[in-house]
């Protein structure tokens, strides 16, 4: 029995469709990846640039109070 090999064109567009589900399963690793570290996924990134920046209150990123130190016992 004689085996026949698929054309060139065949075996070429078999390879191309096996290379695009390997990356779609690693694309879904990925977003599933970034779920479980609680990052957004790209199309939220892109939902959010597209909203433009938000009036956000600034907050000051030093606190030079002593966390050992009451509140209430600081003198201003």
């Amino acid at each position: 029995m004689l085996f026949k090999r698929p054309s060139s064109d065949k075996r070429v567009s078999l390879l191309i469709e096996s290379e695009i589900k390997e990356l779609k399963e690693r694309e879904d690793e990925l977003v599933e990846s970034r779920r479980a570290l609680g990052l957004p996924t790209l199309q939220e990134i892109i939902y959010n640039w597209r909203q433009g920046p938000e009036a956000k209150a600034l907050e000051p990123t030093t606190n030079y109070r002593s966390p050992e130190v009451p509140s209430d016992a600081i003198r201003y």
